[in-house]
């Protein structure tokens, strides 16, 4: 089910919980990570539940490696004033999310960076409408700069779309 179907009150839960996920691709199979301010109460068997205290922040100068899925998209303005979101071409997703980590991590370099869309346009709708969901999954290292901005971005996730499992940015040190 799809976050938008849900009715008003359902989707003020999860976005008051912080909910984000991320599907990955591992060498078992899918995995889907799911991160919440609020433990789960009914997840499915198997799960793996681990419990991270989000108080030990990584110190500034501390090398890190991320992973983030995004929904890369610039805001355009139509000629009627209303808004469309309209997808980055691959070549300038770096540089967006660079521009998304800056004050909280430093000297970022894009490791690797795999582009999927999902879904179709079965309505027949013209060429460049928004209904199929572009995701980027971004592999990278950088340096905190800002620890309080960074887990700022971890808990509130990284661009749009978070519904749709974009926005996951998970964080590791390098040792």
């Amino acid at each position: 089910m799809f976050a938008a179907s849900l009715p008003g009150a359902e989707q003020e839960r999860r976005a008051a919980s912080r909910i984000l996920f991320r599907v990955d691709e591992t060498a078992t199979g899918r995995v889907v990570l799911v991160q919440s301010l609020r433990a789960p109460t009914h997840a499915p068997s198997p799960s793996n539940i681990k419990a991270v205290h989000l108080g030990t922040a990584l110190l500034p100068g501390t090398a890190v490696r991320f992973r983030v899925a995004v929904n890369a998209v610039m805001r355009c303005r139509r000629p009627d004033g209303k808004h469309r979101d309209a997808p980055l071409p691959e070549d300038q997703v770096d540089a967006w999310l660079v521009g998304k980590l800056t004050g909280a991590l430093t000297d970022v370099t894009v490791l690797n960076s795999t582009r999927t869309v999902y879904g179709t346009n079965p309505k027949g709708l013209k060429k460049g409408s928004l209904t199929a969901l572009q995701v980027d999954t971004i592999d990278g290292v950088g340096t905190v700069d800002d620890p309080d901005r960074l887990l700022g971005l971890v808990v509130d996730g990284v661009g749009r779309a978070k519904a749709y499992g974009c926005g996951l940015l998970t964080v590791s040190p390098i040792r």
